[in-house]
C-alpha cells in the first residue's frame, strides 16, 4: 500500500495528500485515506469527503495508466483548514439572542471581540452579556474541531407593569387597640388595660386614601427596539354604606354618617352603631342589623347577634355571639372549664363565637370560635377549639403571645411567640382542613374525565369505521357535532382537574406553624394523611411541608 503524506498549504488553507505510484502499488479505497489522515499531524483539519472520493478515483486511474516501472508523483487536496465560526440566533420575539459556536478545524478560535462583532453585525445591540461572551470565547478556545457550543449572550427586558393603585386606611379600628397597647405611662410601664379611646368616626372623617398607580418601566428587545411601559390600573373605591368620595379630593374616601368604621380591601363602610353599657338580663338578648359597641361585658347565658362589626370593651363570658363582621373583645373570651382537656371538633363549650370577619381578643380560654377570616390575640389561647383562616398572636411578621392547648383548624398558618408548654398539654393543629375534601373532589373529577375520554375515543373509532363504509353528509355532520360537544366536556373536566391539582399543591406548599420564641414537644400537627409529633424544645421554629414531609426550619 502506498504511503501518503499530508501537507497543509498555508496560502490556500488546503491539505494535500501526496504519494508515489509504482508497479507495486495497489488500488485504494476512501477508508484507507481517511484512516491515514486521522493519524496525521493535520488530523484537526476538516476532511472533505467529496475531495477524498476524487482523490481515490484519480489515484486508481493513474495506477491503471502507469506505463513504466518508474514511480509517479501523485498529489490531491482532501481537506481544508477552517477557522471557528459563530452563528447568531435571535429569538422570534427578539427578546433573546444566542451564539452557536463551531470549533475550529486546524484554524484560529474566535476571540471575544470577534464574537461581539458577529453579534452586532446581526443587529443585536442591547442587553449583551459581555461576561457570557468572554466565557464562550474561552470554551471555544479549548473546544474540539467542529464541536458546537451554544450560549445565550443577550437578553431583552420585558416592560414592567406599573403598580396598581392601592388603598391606605386613614383610621384605625378597634382591633388595633388590642394588638398595639398605648405608650409608656409616668411610672415607666405599659398599662395593658389602657387601650386608648374607642375608634369611631363622624361625618367628613377620612377613611381610606387611594394612591395613584405608577407608570411602569419600559423594556427593550435585543435589537434595540423600545417596548412601551404598561401603566398600573386605577382601581375604583369600594363605596360601602355611610361613605362617599371627598368633594375636594377624588382619591379620599370619607364618612357620611357617624358610626363604627370597617375597612375593606378597596374601601370602607360605616356601620350604624348600637351602643350598650353591657349585655345582660337588663338588656336581654341582642339582635341588631348593624354594628354594636358594648362598653362593658357580655354576661353568662346571653346571646348577641349583629350584621356589622362588634366591639366589646370588657369580657365575653359563657355567651353566644353570631356576627356578620369583625368581633373585637378588648379584655378576653372565657368559657366554663370542661372535664376533658383532649379537645376535639365535637367538644361542647359554654362560650361560642361565630363570625364572618376577624375575631380579635386579648386572650381566649375554654371557648369555641369559628370564623371565615383570622383569629388574632395578644396574650394567650388555651383549652379552646378554633377554626379560622389563620391564628396569629399579634401579626404574622411580629408574633407575640402563646398558645398552650386546644384544637385548631387553620387554612393557612398558625403563628405566635410560644406554642405548647413544658408540661405536655393536648394541642392539635390541623393545617388545610379541607385537604381530604379537595382530594376527593379531584379523584371524582379524574374518574369522570377518564370515563368521558373513553366515551370520546369510542365515538371517534366508530365514526372512522362508518366513514370507511360510506356515510351521508347529514349523518357525518350529526356525529361531528356530537363529537365536538363531548370533546368540549372532556376539556372542561381536564381544566377542572388541573385547577384542583394546582390548588391542592399550592395550599400544601403555603401552610405552616411558627413559634418565634419556643415550640415545645408533644404538639400534634396534621395535614391530610401527613402527621407530625414535635419532640424537644426549639427556638424560633417553623414547621412546613416540603416534598410531602413535615420539615422543621
Amino acid at each position: 500500500m502506498s504511503q501518503f503524506e499530508f501537507t497543509l498549504d498555508e496560502e490556500n488553507h488546503q491539505v494535500v495528500a501526496t504519494t508515489q505510484i509504482d508497479k507495486d502499488s495497489s488500488p485504494i479505497k476512501d477508508a484507507i485515506i481517511k484512516e491515514l489522515f486521522t493519524q496525521s499531524s493535520v488530523a484537526n483539519c476538516y476532511l472533505l469527503d467529496n475531495l477524498v472520493a476524487d482523490c481515490v478515483v484519480l489515484y486508481n486511474q493513474k495506477l491503471t495508466e502507469l506505463a513504466s516501472s518508474e514511480p509517479v508523483e501523485f498529489s490531491s487536496p482532501i481537506a481544508e483548514r477552517r477557522h471557528a465560526k459563530a452563528k447568531v440566533i435571535v429569538s422570534p420575539d427578539a427578546m433573546s439572542a444566542k451564539v452557536e459556536l463551531s470549533g475550529a478545524y486546524g484554524g484560529e478560535p474566535l476571540t471575544a471581540n470577534q464574537i461581539l462583532r458577529a453579534v452586532t453585525k446581526q443587529g443585536v445591540t442591547m442587553g449583551i452579556d459581555k461576561a457570557a461572551v468572554e466565557k464562550l470565547a474561552l470554551e471555544g478556545k479549548d473546544s474540539k474541531p467542529g464541536q458546537i457550543i451554544v450560549a445565550q449572550i443577550a437578553s431583552g427586558q420585558q416592560p414592567v407593569k406599573g403598580d396598581d393603585s392601592f388603598f391606605e386606611a386613614q383610621t384605625k379600628n378597634a382591633r388595633d387597640r388590642i394588638l398595639q397597647p398605648q405608650e409608656v405611662n409616668e411610672s415607666g410601664k405599659v398599662d395593658m388595660r389602657d387601650l386608648g379611646e374607642l375608634i369611631s368616626v363622624k361625618p367628613g372623617d377620612a377613611l381610606v386614601r387611594r394612591h395613584l398607580p405608577t407608570h411602569g418601566k419600559p423594556g427593550f428587545t435585543v435589537k434595540g427596539d423600545a417596548l412601551s411601559a404598561i401603566p398600573g390600573e386605577l382601581l375604583d373605591f369600594e363605596l360601602g354604606e355611610g361613605t362617599e368620595i371627598s368633594a375636594q379630593d377624588e382619591n379620599l374616601l370619607v364618612a357620611v354618617n357617624a358610626g363604627l368604621p370597617y375597612i375593606t380591601e378597596n374601601g370602607a363602610r360605616v356601620d350604624d352603631v348600637l351602643e350598650l353599657k353591657g349585655v345582660d338580663i337588663s338588656t336581654g338578648h341582642i339582635d341588631f342589623d348593624g354594628g354594636v359597641i358594648v362598653n362593658g361585658n357580655v354576661a353568662e347565658g346571653m346571646r348577641l347577634k349583629a350584621k356589622g362589626n362588634v366591639t366589646i370593651n370588657g369580657f365575653v363570658e359563657n355567651a353566644y355571639l353570631e356576627v356578620d363582621g369583625d368581633v373585637t373583645v378588648l379584655s378576653g373570651i372565657i368559657g366554663r372549664k370542661i372535664e376533658n382537656d383532649n379537645i376535639t371538633e365535637d367538644t361542647e363549650f359554654s362560650c361560642q363565637i361565630k363570625a364572618s370577619g376577624v375575631v380579635c381578643s386579648k386572650y381566649i380560654q375554654y371557648a369555641r370560635i369559628s370564623t371565615l377570616k383570622d383569629v388574632q390575640f395578644s396574650s394567650q389561647i388555651s383549652h379552646s377549639f378554633i377554626k379560622a383562616k389563620s391564628v396569629v398572636g399579634g401579626t404574622e411578621k411580629s408574633p407575640i403571645g402563646k398558645i398552650i392547648s386546644g384544637c385548631f383548624q387553620v387554612e393557612q398558618f398558625l403563628a405566635c411567640a410560644t406554642i405548647g408548654a413544658p408540661a405536655s398539654t393536648a394541642l392539635h393543629i390541623t393545617l388545610y382542613p379541607n385537604y381530604q375534601t379537595d382530594v376527593t373532589k379531584k379523584q371524582a373529577v379524574f374518574k369522570r374525565l377518564k370515563d368521558k375520554a373513553h366515551e370520546l375515543e369510542l365515538l371517534r373509532s366508530n365514526w372512522l369505521k362508518l366513514k370507511e363504509r360510506g356515510i351521508s353528509e347529514e349523518k357525518n355532520t350529526q356525529i361531528a357535532t356530537r363529537y365536538k360537544e363531548r370533546e368540549l366536556k372532556v376539556k372542561k373536566l381536564k381544566r377542572a382537574y388541573l385547577l384542583l391539582e394546582k390548588k391542592i399543591q399550592q395550599k400544601v406548599k403555603e401552610v405552616y406553624v411558627y413559634a418565634s420564641r419556643t415550640m415545645f414537644s408533644h404538639i400534634y400537627i396534621h395535614c391530610g394523611e401527613l402527621n407530625k409529633l414535635t419532640t424537644g424544645e426549639h427556638a424560633n421554629s417553623r414547621v412546613k411541608i416540603i416534598d410531602r414531609k413535615f420539615i422543621r426550619q
